[in-house]
């Protein structure tokens, strides 16, 4: 037997080696062969392929395109024969997530094969399928989680940042972002950038606090200032925030917070200020008036009561008729002094306002 013929013998030895070898391992690992007219066949399928998708040796070799559509779903058919004309006219590897329907149920299945053509036009896709149900699961989970933290984050009204402090890269929300009037488009792409709208008369204080927190002198950050929005309007911003993150060395490297809009909150603040000193005001006023009633009257009636205290005790008509004239104008100057403090009183709750 010449060498040739060894060697050739050789090879076939080698492929049904492989073959046997591809066939019992537990991956599912198939070959796809395309013919010039666009005919599917498997030239060779895994017995865990043959095993998962529940596939007879007949239907499998001379019906491939119906066992394709039989075990993939409808909504994704397709996907999946225009993913492998996009493999045939690129010449690309061939790659492909389907959902199926097997005897345990719905899967979702990700195809993996290199791609060969031939100078005739036939293709071969020679790969394996792997079982992503699980993955895809977590992925739809976390897509869950992240929607209902967006919802949660758009339905607050707290803005939140997250400040870089390596690189200055910060983040700011889009709530944080209509607190001072910025369009959805329009970006904050540095700490300083925000900062410099800071009232300046607010700027000392708001610089020592994040500076005392960034030397871990205080547990957390707090702080509200007065910040310019683009439409030139004053806002009140409280800003809460903690480092996440320090070095070896405890030199803060992350610092997230919230914003909070506390414009309303401050301005009913100062409403309240201002009634609370008309009030203080007033009790002032009304101590002195209680004071100038006091006296006054005091001083009326002591005549009143010196002048009764005479007539009293005198009985003679002159004496009588001159302490009745007293006793009169005693009463005249109290209807005046009366008719004072009504005036005061009407000057000070704004009754009688004359220009």
């Amino acid at each position: 037997m010449s060498n040739h013929r060894i060697t050739e013998i050789d090879k076939i030895k080698d492929r049904s080696f492989y073959k046997k070898l591809l066939l019992h391992i537990p991956d599912l690992i198939f070959q796809l062969h395309l013919d010039s007219s666009g005919r599917f066949s498997f030239p060779f399928l895994s017995r865990a392929v043959i095993k998962e998708f529940g596939l007879g040796f007949e239907e499998h070799v001379h019906d491939v395109k119906r066992v394709i559509k039989r075990i993939v779903l409808p909504e994704y058919w397709q996907v999946f024969f225009d993913s492998i004309e996009h493999s045939v006219r690129t010449g690309e590897d061939w790659a492909c997530e389907f959902e199926v329907e097997v005897s345990s149920g719905r899967k979702w299945m990700q195809s993996l094969a290199t791609t060969e053509i031939s100078m005739n036009g036939e293709v071969n896709f020679y790969g394996r399928i792997l079982d992503i149900t699980d993955c895809k699961a977590q992925q739809q989970q976390l897509r869950i989680s992240e929607q209902r933290m967006q919802f949660a984050l758009d339905a607050s009204t707290k803005g939140h940042w997250d400040i870089n402090l390596l690189n200055d890269e910060v983040f700011y929300s889009s709530q944080s972002m209509k607190m001072l009037k910025f369009g959805d488009f329009e970006t904050v792409d540095s700490q300083k950038k925000w900062d410099d709208r800071i009232h300046p008369d607010d700027r000392a204080t708001y610089e020592q606090e994040i500076q005392d927190h960034l030397n871990n002198l205080t547990p957390y950050y707090e702080n509200a200032k007065r910040m310019y929005a683009l439409d030139g309007s004053c806002k009140w911003i409280l800003s809460r925030g903690k480092v996440i993150e320090r070095d070896e060395l405890g030199k803060a490297l992350r610092l997230v917070g919230t914003h909070t809009d506390i414009t309303l909150q401050k301005d009913r603040e100062l409403q309240l200020s201002a009634t609370l000193e008309i009030i203080s005001e007033q009790n002032n006023r009304l101590l002195n008036f209680a004071h100038i009633v006091s006296h006054n009257l005091r001083s009326h009636a002591g005549n009143f009561s010196t002048l009764l205290e005479i007539i009293n005790d005198e009985n003679e008509i002159c004496a009588n008729n001159e302490s009745f004239s007293h006793l009169k104008s005693t009463s005249e100057a109290l209807s005046e002094t009366i008719e004072h403090l009504n005036a005061l009183v009407n000057i000070q709750t704004g009754l009688d306002q004359k220009k």
